[in-house]
Parts: structure tokens; C-alpha cells; sequence
């Protein structure tokens, strides 16, 4: 899923492309919103969801492995 989100393939989702993403999935959500879930999410402060944060968002920490 992050793969298809993720269209410029630079393994990052850019708040522009996780837009993109939730609308494709049947979500539309406003400029702040995209605004604050990447906020909260990007825990480097880059401005972008890599998959490491991607995967922490929608499962929790990950183990040491």
C-alpha cells in the first residue's frame, strides 16, 4: 500500500501524496487535516511520512527485529 502511495518512489509520502492516497482510499480530508496527521506522525520533523513512520501510524512501535 505505501508502494502505491508513494508516487514519486522516494520512500517518503509527501503531505501532497497522502492526500492523494486517502482520497483514492474514500477519505477526503481538508489541507489542515493532511497538515496535522503528517505533523504528528513524521517523528524525524522532515515534513514527509517515511515507511518507518507509515508503519508506526497504522500498527504501533515496531519491535528491535
Amino acid at each position: 500500500m505505501f508502494k502505491a502511495m508513494d508516487r514519486n518512489r522516494n520512500g517518503t509520502l509527501t503531505p501532497v501524496e497522502f492526500k492523494y492516497a486517502m482520497r483514492h482510499y474514500g477519505l477526503t480530508i481538508t489541507e489542515i487535516e493532511v497538515t496535522q496527521i503528517v505533523k504528528h506522525f513524521d517523528t524525524n520533523k522532515d515534513g514527509m511520512l517515511s515507511f518507518d513512520e507509515f508503519l508506526r501510524a497504522i500498527r504501533g512501535e515496531l519491535n528491535p527485529r
